[in-house]
């Protein structure tokens, strides 16, 4: 997901427009690695323990899909 809604301007004026994905995972190995340039951190959430300090231009539509509200979701 992204479009209008997900337009970013960055304090260095980098301008974006956000792609924005819910992947789904019962089963993981491995090491979830972030670019610290980009990523401050990647981690596993159950849908009813979504944390409240999400990053705020992608904290509407992740909200929206745990009320239901977004069923664009990647399996």
């Amino acid at each position: 997901m992204s479009g209008k809604d997900f337009f970013a301007e960055y304090p260095n004026g980098d301008k974006i427009y956000s792609p924005n994905i819910i992947f789904i995972s019962e089963d993981f190995t491995g090491d979830l690695k972030s670019d610290i340039v980009e990523t401050f951190e990647h981690r596993f959430f159950k849908k009813d323990k979504i944390p409240e300090n999400i990053v705020e231009l992608q904290k509407h539509w992740i909200l929206d899909w745990v009320r239901g509200e977004q069923p664009v979701i990647v399996k």
